[in-house]
């Protein structure tokens, strides 16, 4: 039920199957969408390809902070700090 959903943002470190997160994957393709077009994209990084993506977040969070390019965005960038930090924190930890 809706009333009953929660966001977890406390991650354990144990691996998962790859076949677990495939399946995750596709329960996630399925999901509701304006006129079911399903139009969701999933790219899973890990490793060094995850750390290299999060460090070129983190270097363009910077840089609006310095020099905006989108001041309408400002208040945001907070909510970008903590997208970031739940990002580096949650693991990819496939068998």
């Amino acid at each position: 039920m809706i009333y009953k959903r929660r966001s977890v943002r406390k991650y354990r470190q144990d691996r998962i199957p790859q076949g677990d997160i495939l399946k995750m994957i596709e329960a996630a393709k399925v999901a509701p969408s304006a006129k079911n077009r399903q139009p969701w994209k999933f790219i899973i990084y890990s490793g060094n390809d995850k750390e290299a993506l999060l460090n070129i977040m983190e270097r363009g969070i910077e840089r609006e902070v310095k020099y905006p390019k989108l001041p309408e965005s400002a208040s945001g960038i907070e909510d970008a700090k903590n997208t970031l930090r739940i990002m580096r924190e949650a693991p990819i930890n496939a068998e």
